[in-house]
C-alpha cells in the first residue's frame, strides 16, 4: 500500500486494489508516518494531524 501511494496512486486506487476504503488506507498510512498529499497531489509538510501543537489559553 505504502509503495503504491508514494508512487502516486490515489487513496481510492490503493483501496480498490486491496479491498479497503480510501479512509481505511489513509488511516493506516498515517499510522506508519506516510506524508499525505493534498487534493491537488502536492505533498503536505507533515502527516495531517501529527506534530501540531494544541494551543490553550
Amino acid at each position: 500500500m505504502r509503495a503504491m501511494y508514494e508512487q502516486g496512486a490515489s487513496l481510492e486506487g490503493v483501496g480498490d486494489k486491496f479491498g479497503y476504503t480510501a479512509g481505511t488506507v489513509r488511516k493506516h498510512l498515517l499510522i506508519f508516518g506516510v506524508v499525505m498529499r493534498d487534493t491537488h497531489g502536492r505533498v503536505r509538510a507533515e502527516p495531517h494531524g501529527f506534530g501540531q501543537e494544541i494551543k490553550t489559553s
